[in-house]
């Protein structure tokens, strides 16, 4: 399996992993919603760091864009970016990781969200 491969399996595999996450959110299962987001990061993480190897890309860590919205805004958003982010690996490959970049972004905000609710 090629590299290119692999980031496209990263980043099919966080989408459903992200919807399994979203849909836990409408049947409040927070455990299985826990587990989901944090195997999307996982997922997005690996597709992002063999994105910037490959194709040379230098990422630099910037302001993170916070969303409004819940949880399930925001693993919404991080979805919709992870689709075009697949979309664009033959395209604009330093685009996919951009948009990866900013789903991983927000995919640990609510990591921490969930874990603050998970300590109250």
């Amino acid at each position: 399996m090629d590299d290119q491969e692999k980031i496209t399996d990263a980043l099919q595999n966080a989408i459903n992993h992200l919807e399994r996450a979203i849909q836990g959110c409408v049947e409040q299962e927070g455990d299985s919603v826990d587990y989901d987001v944090w195997r999307a990061a996982s997922d997005v993480e690996y597709a992002v760091f063999l994105l910037s190897i490959n194709s040379k890309i230098q990422l630099a860590a910037g302001t993170v864009e916070k969303l409004d919205g819940g949880v399930g805004a925001k693993l919404a958003a991080a979805k919709d970016d992870l689709q075009v982010s697949l979309k664009e690996l033959v395209i604009s490959p330093a685009e996919a990781c951009r948009l990866a970049w900013r789903a991983l972004d927000q995919l640990s905000i609510v990591q921490k969200e969930l874990s603050s609710k998970r300590l109250r």
